[in-house]
């Protein structure tokens, strides 16, 4: 018999969680005005953002052909993602930035969840899916 379970974070959760932090800490230190090299401005910062997200999103997938509504959300989110870095890489707009950063924050928090919740929905404990990946 088989039975559902509530869904677990693996290491790869905790190490994308570790670098979506990183990434947020590089954001209040230029909301600080700290002036860190390469990262002090709009553009630099949201080129590390693009490099780290994109690494967050790399460690934490787990693979999944299967398309889910979480899926769809974390594409919409993930569109989002991409016309705020260009908007705020062309024109330095701080108000792109931080929504960048936002749907960055929103696509870590989704597959957090998802990987938590996600096996409720299957009978095989241990199957999670990203929502973009």
């Amino acid at each position: 018999m088989m039975t559902k379970t509530l869904g677990r974070l693996t290491w790869r959760d905790g190490v994308a969680t570790l670098i979506v932090l990183f990434t947020f800490g590089l954001y209040a230190a230029y909301l600080a005005g700290a002036g860190l090299p390469v990262v002090g401005g709009v553009r630099g910062l949201a080129v590390a953002a693009l490099i780290l997200g994109v690494s967050a999103c790399a460690v934490g997938a787990t693979e999944s052909a299967k398309a889910t509504p979480a899926k769809q959300i974390g594409q919409v989110l993930g569109a989002v993602a991409g016309i705020a870095f260009l908007i705020a890489l062309f024109t330095g707009n701080g108000i792109a930035l931080a929504f960048f950063l936002g749907a960055i924050g929103l696509l870590w928090a989704a597959t957090t969840v998802q990987h938590l919740i996600g096996s409720l929905s299957r009978t095989t404990p241990g199957k999670t899916m990203h929502p973009v990946g």
